[in-house]
């Protein structure tokens, strides 16, 4: 009995909740929630389709921080720039100037004649040809135009290089030798080195290093060959070797002892 009576209360109960619901047409006169507001505003993008100008404002953002960037790179890479050495002529004289910036003065190093430009020729400098000479081996004599002497001096060149490396192999093979003889080195000397007695190895050694001392002396002696030879071609260079040569012969006057002038004769040389 109490058990129907439920059943029977609970239609009555849902009918009075949807009873006391507003009808369909009182809710479309009330005002809805305006969502619009919440968002950003939009605008027209390509295509016509509307853009979130906050997606936006991240790639203006990049760009102002790269352009920001550059100008600071710029900035620094132009403060280096002022700082770094640089030449100038002064009198006809190459000069490099340092600046450093914790001094009020710049610094100034004349340099060789050597670095400037080679310009015409003839004429050709002799202080050029051997500075270049002296820095690089021939280089005093691609300046002077004369080729055909690059290939002898680097024969000499290669030569006194070949017997410098000959007798300083030789001196330290018998310099070792020596040593495992006389018991400074725990070995044995070579196989084709034991005919030799700890006298000899010491003097083999003696003698291989004397003529490699030399062999750097005769380098480097060399290397001054080409220079002067680079220096005096220059001079030649500049002689007038025309057909416009010739002498003559013609009365002159000196001094006597006795201050009273006395004839003789002059040869003059026209080039």
């Amino acid at each position: 009995m109490a058990l129907g009576a439920v059943l029977a209360a609970v239609p009555a109960a849902a009918r009075a909740q949807t009873d006391s619901l507003p009808a369909a047409d009182t809710l479309r006169g009330l005002p809805l929630p305006d969502t619009a507001a919440a968002q950003p505003p939009s605008r027209p993008g390509k295509g016509g389709a509307l853009l979130n100008p906050a997606a936006d404002t991240l790639p203006a953002a990049a760009d102002s921080s790269r352009r920001r960037v550059q100008e600071v790179l710029l900035g620094i890479g132009s403060r280096l720039e002022s700082y770094a050495p640089s030449t100038f002529l002064d009198s006809g004289r190459l000069r490099l100037r340092i600046r450093i910036p914790w001094h009020e003065s710049d610094v100034v190093i004349p340099l060789p004649k050597a670095l400037l430009p080679p310009g015409p020729r003839p004429p050709y400098d002799p202080t050029v040809a051997w500075q270049r000479s002296l820095i690089f081996p021939c280089w005093g004599q691609i300046y002077n135009r004369s080729y055909w002497k690059i290939p002898i001096f680097y024969a000499g060149y290669a030569g006194a290089a070949w017997y410098l490396n000959f007798n300083q192999v030789q001196y330290r093979r018998f310099g070792q030798a020596y040593r495992c003889a006389t018991g400074s080195l725990n070995c044995q000397p070579p196989d084709d080195l034991s005919d030799f007695d700890t006298q000899g190895l010491r003097s083999r050694r003696d003698f291989y290093r004397k003529y490699r001392d030399y062999s750097i002396i005769g380098l480097a002696g060399w290397h001054l060959v080409q220079v002067a030879e680079a220096y005096v071609n220059a001079h030649l260079k500049s002689l007038d070797v025309s057909d416009d040569l010739s002498f003559r012969t013609a009365p002159a006057f000196q001094t006597g002892p006795f201050g009273r002038p006395a004839p003789g004769i002059a040869l003059g040389f026209v080039f």
